[in-house]
């Protein structure tokens, strides 16, 4: 089963030109964090939200899902008939994508970030309300819980605690 990893960043009201410069930046961050993720038209999921960018994380940018970037420690991961080479830990992969979403609040224009990991609205799906800072550790958790298998759940992700501009003057 592939790990279908999309969401919504809920955003400030900005015009056009701001948005596009906006969806640059995000996706740089994705490059740099070695992470896959296509944004708004190029995303097949209903939005039904006024004032969010749909996304869809991915591998990388040659694939469509989260077969590797959300598989557990030591599961085989079977691209074109071929076991994937790839080693890196679990828990270094999602600081990786801790990381990036912590890039993403930084910018000011992101609010919010709706999180779905193999996520279906109609099924009974476990929902979380979490900051960015403790993304990494509550999905380390849930692993656990799961045997080392990929949820299935929403995250709510908030910022948490950011300092006032005065604040990170002092």
């Amino acid at each position: 089963m592939s790990n279908i990893v999309t969401g919504f960043l809920f955003i400030k009201k900005m015009e056009i030109n701001e948005l596009i410069d906006l969806s640059f930046i995000i996706v740089r961050d994705a490059v740099d964090s070695g992470i896959g993720i296509c944004l708004g038209a190029n995303v097949d999921i209903y939005n039904p939200h006024v004032g969010t960018i749909p996304f869809r994380l991915s591998d990388d940018p040659l694939d469509n899902n989260c077969e590797y970037l959300f598989s557990g420690d030591e599961v085989s991961v079977v691209c074109c008939g071929c076991k994937e080479p790839r080693t890196e830990p679990l828990n270094i992969r999602l600081m990786r994508i801790q990381t990036f979403l912590q890039k993403l609040f930084t910018t000011q224009k992101v609010l919010q970030i709706i999180l779905d990991i193999n996520f279906e609205e109609k099924i009974d799906e476990e929902y979380k309300i979490i900051t960015v800072d403790d993304f990494s550790q509550t999905l380390l958790d849930v692993y656990q819980q799961n045997n080392n298998t990929p949820p299935t759940m929403r995250l709510y992700i908030d910022r948490g605690y950011m300092p006032k501009e005065a604040e990170m003057k002092k």
